[in-house]
């Protein structure tokens, strides 16, 4: 058998009854694991996104100062107070803990006129407030859209003026510690506005939006009588 050695970072080999075979470069697609395949999965999809000519705003959370970096253009970057940065959906990825009122992102964004999407991925701790904010306009700027969680882990979107949502799938709710895909669709040509958890359907509602101004929105809170309030 050969002797004893350290094996440092990055040595690859294959061992068979104690005798080693073959040396090779380190490389990780030999040794895929749960996290790496769900990274490089986000990474491939976010990759289509970027190249997507429709997209406005795509926000990663990756950018270590206080702004949010819009990935694809110069425009709608955002403004970061106080979260905490932490490890998102896998050990590569990056994500922002809301955990209190001071916690907040600031995003301006623009007036939309057609069909859009909302999307997020989300993972909730625990409901101590009646409304988890996932994106809100801001108090008496631009028009309301409000794009909450309640205490049960229901989905909520409130529009102006308001409207009636149908329940698709009641018993389909936002649970706490796993990571989950939330969406808002809205399409123009029946004014049809859906929204998603985990690409399932659980609310709709016939609305007709006509332009809407969202000017500067929050993520993680919203306004209250001047006053920021935890989502």
């Amino acid at each position: 058998d050969d002797e004893p050695f350290l094996a440092e970072e990055g040595y690859a080999a294959i061992w068979v009854k104690g005798q080693k075979i073959e040396e090779f470069d380190a490389d990780e697609n030999y040794f895929l694991t749960a996290q790496s395949i769900g990274f490089q999965q986000w990474k491939d999809y976010s990759d289509i996104m970027l190249n997507d000519p429709s997209l406005l705003a795509y926000y990663d959370f990756s950018s270590s100062d206080s702004e949010l970096i819009n990935r694809v253009s110069d425009n709608y970057h955002g403004t970061i107070n106080e979260p905490i940065r932490v490890r998102g959906r896998w050990l590569n990825k990056a994500a922002l803990l809301f955990d209190s009122s001071s916690n907040w992102v600031k995003v301006p964004l623009p007036n939309l006129n057609g069909d859009f999407t909302f999307q997020t991925w989300v993972s909730i701790d625990h409901f101590d407030q009646s409304i988890q904010t996932i994106l809100n306009t801001k108090q008496n700027h631009g028009d309301l859209l409000h794009w909450q969680l309640d205490r049960s882990g229901e989905v909520h979107l409130g529009v102006k003026p308001r409207a009636r949502f149908e329940i698709l799938e009641r018993n389909m709710t936002v649970g706490t510690r796993d990571w989950v895909q939330l969406s808002v669709t809205y399409h123009s040509s029946d004014n049809i506005i859906r929204c998603y958890i985990n690409a399932t359907c659980v609310k709709e509602t016939t609305h007709e939006l006509g332009e809407l101004v969202l000017g500067e929105c929050m993520l993680g809170a919203w306004q209250q009588n001047g006053k920021m309030v935890r989502g």
